[in-house]
């Protein structure tokens, strides 16, 4: 299962970083939890757990809320209805396993 887990998140997280990659999302450099977007998806971080600005985009965990800002109140994923069926499973999975882990 692990293996499958590392094999899900490395898939979902190169996807959406490779897409941010092309602007700057982060609109306080000096406090990186303040991102660009209220959507939660990604998480920015070095060491996996605290935000950085230098760090690598992983999955936004239910863990993380600690470090979002006041502005950060949107979803966490994509709404389910919008999700190609093909893809639905890594939602599923993205919900039941990743998200609730710290």
């Amino acid at each position: 299962m692990g293996k499958i887990r590392g094999s899900n998140s490395a898939l979902v997280t190169d996807a959406c970083a490779a897409a941010l990659r092309a602007e700057d999302r982060m609109a306080d450099k000096d406090q990186p939890q303040r991102g660009g977007s209220r959507n939660r998806y990604l998480f920015r971080t070095s060491n996996g757990n605290t935000p950085s600005r230098d760090g690598r985009f992983r999955l936004y965990k239910l863990a993380d809320a600690k470090h979002a800002g006041w502005e950060k109140t949107g979803p966490t994923h994509p709404d389910p209805a919008v999700i190609a069926l093909e893809y639905k499973h890594l939602l599923d999975w993205y919900k039941r396993e990743y998200a609730p882990s710290t």
